[in-house]
Protein backbone atom coordinates (compact mmCIF):
# COMPACT_ATOMS: atom_id res chain seq x y z
CA UNK A 1 0.00 0.00 0.00
CA UNK A 2 1.46 3.33 -0.89
CA UNK A 3 1.52 6.06 1.85
CA UNK A 4 1.24 9.55 1.25
CA UNK A 5 1.25 12.80 3.12
CA UNK A 6 -1.38 15.62 2.83
CA UNK A 7 -0.81 19.24 3.74
CA UNK A 8 -3.23 21.73 4.04
CA UNK A 9 -2.26 25.22 3.73
CA UNK A 10 -4.61 27.99 4.59
CA UNK A 11 -6.63 29.47 2.44
CA UNK A 12 -6.56 32.84 4.08
CA UNK A 13 -2.50 32.52 3.32
CA UNK A 14 -2.30 31.72 -0.02
CA UNK A 15 -4.83 34.97 -0.75
CA UNK A 16 -2.71 36.96 1.42
CA UNK A 17 0.77 35.51 -0.60
CA UNK A 18 -1.33 36.23 -4.19
CA UNK A 19 -2.62 39.60 -3.19
CA UNK A 20 0.58 41.19 -1.75
CA UNK A 21 2.78 39.58 -4.64
CA UNK A 22 0.22 41.42 -7.02
CA UNK A 23 0.47 44.39 -5.45
CA UNK A 24 4.04 45.20 -4.15
CA UNK A 25 6.75 46.88 -6.41
CA UNK A 26 9.66 45.11 -6.93
CA UNK A 27 12.91 46.23 -5.64
CA UNK A 28 11.22 49.00 -3.15
CA UNK A 29 11.78 49.65 0.21
CA UNK A 30 8.85 48.44 2.42
CA UNK A 31 7.51 49.34 6.01
CA UNK A 32 6.98 46.32 7.92
CA UNK A 33 5.49 45.36 11.47
CA UNK A 34 5.46 42.23 13.11
CA UNK A 35 4.55 40.43 16.44
CA UNK A 36 6.00 37.44 17.49
CA UNK A 37 7.02 35.47 20.64
CA UNK A 38 10.53 36.44 21.94
CA UNK A 39 13.03 33.70 21.59
CA UNK A 40 14.80 33.47 24.77
CA UNK A 41 17.34 31.32 26.66
CA UNK A 42 15.68 28.71 28.95
CA UNK A 43 18.64 29.35 31.75
CA UNK A 44 19.68 26.44 33.94
CA UNK A 45 17.82 24.20 36.11
CA UNK A 46 19.36 26.37 39.49
CA UNK A 47 18.39 29.88 37.43
CA UNK A 48 15.64 29.27 35.10
CA UNK A 49 14.51 32.32 32.99
CA UNK A 50 10.96 34.01 34.43
CA UNK A 51 10.13 35.63 31.12
CA UNK A 52 9.65 32.62 29.32
CA UNK A 53 6.95 31.96 27.23
CA UNK A 54 5.55 35.58 28.75
CA UNK A 55 7.72 37.69 26.58
CA UNK A 56 6.36 39.27 22.98
CA UNK A 57 8.37 41.45 20.42
CA UNK A 58 6.17 43.94 18.30
CA UNK A 59 9.00 45.18 15.57
CA UNK A 60 8.84 47.86 13.03
CA UNK A 61 11.61 47.15 9.89
CA UNK A 62 11.40 50.09 7.33
CA UNK A 63 13.55 51.16 3.94
CA UNK A 64 14.33 47.35 3.24
CA UNK A 65 13.63 46.19 -0.26
CA UNK A 66 11.01 43.27 -1.12
CA UNK A 67 11.26 41.53 -4.62
CA UNK A 68 14.97 40.94 -5.44
CA UNK A 69 16.96 38.23 -6.11
CA UNK A 70 19.04 37.04 -3.71
CA UNK A 71 21.60 35.68 -6.18
CA UNK A 72 21.47 38.49 -8.62
CA UNK A 73 22.31 40.79 -5.72
CA UNK A 74 25.20 38.58 -4.28
CA UNK A 75 26.56 38.27 -7.70
CA UNK A 76 26.39 42.15 -8.78
CA UNK A 77 27.91 42.88 -4.95
CA UNK A 78 30.91 40.52 -5.49
CA UNK A 79 31.67 42.12 -9.57
CA UNK A 80 31.40 45.33 -7.90
CA UNK A 81 34.27 43.90 -5.22
CA UNK A 82 36.58 43.15 -7.90
CA UNK A 83 35.90 39.43 -7.89
CA UNK A 84 35.35 36.99 -11.09
CA UNK A 85 34.09 34.37 -8.87
CA UNK A 86 30.39 33.38 -9.12
CA UNK A 87 28.48 33.41 -6.02
CA UNK A 88 26.96 30.21 -5.32
CA UNK A 89 23.97 29.70 -2.75
CA UNK A 90 23.82 27.11 0.23
CA UNK A 91 20.95 24.60 0.48
CA UNK A 92 19.12 26.26 3.25
CA UNK A 93 15.67 25.06 5.10
CA UNK A 94 13.23 27.24 2.67
CA UNK A 95 12.78 27.00 -1.04
CA UNK A 96 11.67 29.65 -3.39
CA UNK A 97 7.92 30.05 -3.49
CA UNK A 98 7.96 33.27 -6.02
CA UNK A 99 10.06 36.68 -6.05
CA UNK A 100 8.33 38.36 -2.96
CA UNK A 101 8.16 34.90 -0.64
CA UNK A 102 10.01 31.70 0.18
CA UNK A 103 7.97 28.61 1.65
CA UNK A 104 9.60 26.39 4.36
CA UNK A 105 10.84 23.14 2.89
CA UNK A 106 10.07 20.51 5.26
CA UNK A 107 5.64 21.33 4.41
CA UNK A 108 5.70 24.04 2.16
CA UNK A 109 3.17 25.39 3.76
CA UNK A 110 4.54 28.19 5.77
CA UNK A 111 5.33 31.64 3.71
CA UNK A 112 8.35 34.19 4.50
CA UNK A 113 8.10 37.38 3.39
CA UNK A 114 12.20 38.12 1.52
CA UNK A 115 13.44 41.30 2.76
CA UNK A 116 17.03 42.46 1.27
CA UNK A 117 18.98 45.28 3.24
CA UNK A 118 18.95 48.50 1.11
CA UNK A 119 21.33 51.14 2.28
CA UNK A 120 19.90 53.67 0.40
CA UNK A 121 16.31 53.40 1.91
CA UNK A 122 17.15 54.27 5.13
CA UNK A 123 17.18 50.80 7.41
CA UNK A 124 15.55 51.51 10.42
CA UNK A 125 14.33 49.05 13.12
CA UNK A 126 12.16 49.90 15.95
CA UNK A 127 11.60 46.87 18.65
CA UNK A 128 8.86 47.12 21.74
CA UNK A 129 8.69 43.91 24.16
CA UNK A 130 5.50 43.20 25.85
CA UNK A 131 5.27 40.83 28.80
CA UNK A 132 2.06 39.38 29.93
CA UNK A 133 0.36 41.60 27.51
CA UNK A 134 1.34 44.98 28.88
CA UNK A 135 4.25 46.85 27.20
CA UNK A 136 7.40 46.37 29.17
CA UNK A 137 8.89 48.58 31.25
CA UNK A 138 12.24 50.02 31.24
CA UNK A 139 13.75 47.50 34.41
CA UNK A 140 12.02 44.79 32.31
CA UNK A 141 13.53 45.51 28.99
CA UNK A 142 16.70 45.62 30.79
CA UNK A 143 16.20 41.93 32.77
CA UNK A 144 14.65 40.67 29.50
CA UNK A 145 18.18 41.53 27.82
CA UNK A 146 19.78 39.73 29.72
CA UNK A 147 17.89 36.25 28.82
CA UNK A 148 18.58 37.19 25.04
CA UNK A 149 20.43 34.36 22.93
CA UNK A 150 23.59 36.16 21.89
CA UNK A 151 24.51 36.21 18.22
CA UNK A 152 27.69 37.86 16.48
CA UNK A 153 27.37 39.00 13.05
CA UNK A 154 29.59 36.93 11.09
CA UNK A 155 29.96 37.72 7.01
CA UNK A 156 28.14 34.40 4.93
CA UNK A 157 30.48 31.91 4.02
CA UNK A 158 29.18 32.19 0.71
CA UNK A 159 29.23 35.48 0.12
CA UNK A 160 33.49 35.33 1.49
CA UNK A 161 33.90 32.42 -1.53
CA UNK A 162 32.24 34.19 -4.01
CA UNK A 163 34.75 37.26 -3.25
CA UNK A 164 32.39 40.24 -2.01
CA UNK A 165 33.61 42.74 0.01
CA UNK A 166 32.06 42.51 3.74
CA UNK A 167 30.68 46.21 3.03
CA UNK A 168 28.97 44.82 0.14
CA UNK A 169 27.60 42.36 1.67
CA UNK A 170 24.08 41.48 0.47
CA UNK A 171 21.68 40.93 4.05
CA UNK A 172 18.63 39.01 3.85
CA UNK A 173 16.42 38.46 6.60
CA UNK A 174 12.65 36.61 6.27
CA UNK A 175 9.89 37.46 8.17
CA UNK A 176 7.33 34.94 8.56
CA UNK A 177 3.64 35.74 7.20
CA UNK A 178 1.47 34.63 10.13
CA UNK A 179 3.83 36.93 12.63
CA UNK A 180 3.10 39.97 9.72
CA UNK A 181 1.03 42.25 11.27
CA UNK A 182 0.91 45.11 8.20
CA UNK A 183 3.12 45.90 5.11
CA UNK A 184 3.51 49.45 3.83
CA UNK A 185 4.76 50.56 0.68
CA UNK A 186 4.36 54.20 -0.42
CA UNK A 187 0.46 54.58 -0.62
CA UNK A 188 -0.21 51.20 -0.25
CA UNK A 189 -1.37 49.42 3.35
CA UNK A 190 -2.53 45.95 3.92
CA UNK A 191 -2.90 44.49 7.74
CA UNK A 192 -2.72 40.90 7.76
CA UNK A 193 -5.91 39.46 9.32
CA UNK A 194 -5.00 36.86 12.09
CA UNK A 195 -7.67 33.75 12.08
Amino acid sequence: MKKFNVTITSASQIAAVNFLSDSLKKGCAVKVTSYKETKMNKGTQANRNPYLGRVFERTTIGGWQVGTSYVNSCQNAAVKSGSTETFISRPSWHIYFNDFFEVDKATETKYYLQLQKSAQSGNKTEKTYYVDGHEATEAEVEDIQKWLPKSEKKQSSSQTEAGIDADRERSYILLGLENIESIEQGEFTYRVCKE
